[in-house]
């Protein structure tokens, strides 16, 4: 029984959470995808774009995605360009965000690093500890190229140094004079 206890801490509440956020996610985006939602509920993002020659949408495009910003869980639903800026259109996907704060006060709850404004050392707090589990994990980015016959081309990169290691090993002076031929 205590072996339970404990791998459910270790796994067990991440992979419920989850799961319960990927079903949110789904949901959300099925809801995007039949146009189940509000106008007024969109959140409006502008990037501005540094590329010549390009032209302005007239309207927008249905887009998939998401992003985090401030601690709440957007999903992409239209973009378009106009004015030199990617206009963004977003939803908020409050179910998900509030399924991240409940794991998060789950695992402050579960390692007592919440003392309800007591200290158990003078001064200093407790060091947060990573999880044995996905200290391992590696992140890869998704990137979409777009060729000219509009068939997206997904390209997957490792996020490590280890990419690097080899470029700037040594420093090479450049020749005194150049040689023309």
């Amino acid at each position: 029984m205590l072996i339970a206890i404990l791998l459910f801490n270790w796994v067990g509440y991440r992979l419920v959470t989850t799961i319960l956020q990927e079903q949110a996610d789904n949901q959300l985006q099925a809801s995007v995808e039949t146009n189940r939602y509000s106008d007024e509920d969109l959140l409006e993002i502008r990037v501005p774009l540094n590329l010549p020659y390009q032209t302005d949408w007239k309207e927008f495009q249905p887009y998939d995605g998401s992003i985090k910003v401030e601690g709440v869980d957007y999903r992409y639903v239209k973009r378009k360009v106009e004015h030199g800026q990617l206009v963004l259109l977003c939803i908020p996907n409050h179910s998900k965000t509030h399924l991240a704060t409940a794991r998060d006060q789950f695992f402050m709850l579960v390692n007592d690093l919440q003392h309800n404004g007591h200290s158990k050392s003078s001064g200093k707090q407790a060091p947060v500890l990573k999880s044995p589990v996905t200290e391992y994990w590696q992140t890869i980015s998704a990137i979409q190229f777009i060729a000219p016959d509009n068939q997206p081309t997904v390209a997957l990169l490792p996020q490590s140094s280890a990419c690097l290691a080899g470029f700037a090993a040594s420093l090479i002076e450049p020749p005194d004079q150049a040689i023309h031929s």
